[in-house]
């Protein structure tokens, strides 16, 4: 939930050592609880503070929604790597 560290995005951001203390808190209550994450972020009112809208909330915490830095990754591996010898024989 990078949004929450973005002051672009939000008034009052997180640093992003409080924002991955915060989601790691949630997402081990969401597990621990087997409850959909959405359920506990939606409650918890440090997220309200930074995160008002519940529309923005569903779609940052929908796991179909979220690719992360995947695409970054796999951008650099390909520019790293592609059509060039890895393994030697």
């Amino acid at each position: 939930m990078t949004y929450i560290t973005d002051p672009t995005k939000v008034s009052k951001p997180l640093s992003r050592s409080e924002a991955h203390d915060l989601t790691a808190e949630l997402a081990t209550k969401a597990y621990n609880k087997k409850t959909p994450y959405y359920t506990i972020v939606s409650n918890d009112s440090r997220i309200l503070d930074i995160v008002p809208n519940e529309d923005i909330l569903k779609f940052l915490t929908d796991p179909l929604t979220y690719i992360g830095q995947s695409k970054k990754i796999i951008e650099q591996v390909f520019t790293n790597f592609y059509e060039k010898k890895t393994i030697e024989e």
